[in-house]
């Protein structure tokens, strides 16, 4: 259990920046995919802040091919994420 509201399932995938994880919001009881920034990452003041821009920026976004974002947060040092989780295509997190 994340922040006492996510129920980490599996790893969608691992990046240079982060790692992407599919989840259920126990809250609203509907599966998220949570992007969590790596430890080294998050004691970085300036990266953590373009972390925090593109969420805020993706959330104003409304579009078929782009996730929507939900929520961003921190737990334990670590910049959260939260955004959809298209179920019929989970390979959209997927880095190329």
């Amino acid at each position: 259990m994340l922040d006492r509201r996510y129920h980490v399932r599996s790893r969608i995938a691992h990046g240079g920046m982060a790692t992407v994880y599919l989840a259920t919001d126990t809250r609203l009881d509907r599966e998220v995919a949570l992007k969590v920034m790596h430890a080294d990452l998050a004691r970085d003041a300036e990266f953590v802040s373009r972390f925090i821009g593109e969420a805020k920026a993706v959330a104003q976004l409304s579009h078929q091919n782009i996730v929507a974002v939900f929520e961003g947060t921190g737990y334990r040092a670590r910049t959260i994420k939260i955004a959809e989780q298209p179920a019929a295509n989970p390979d959209a997190y997927r880095q190329k």
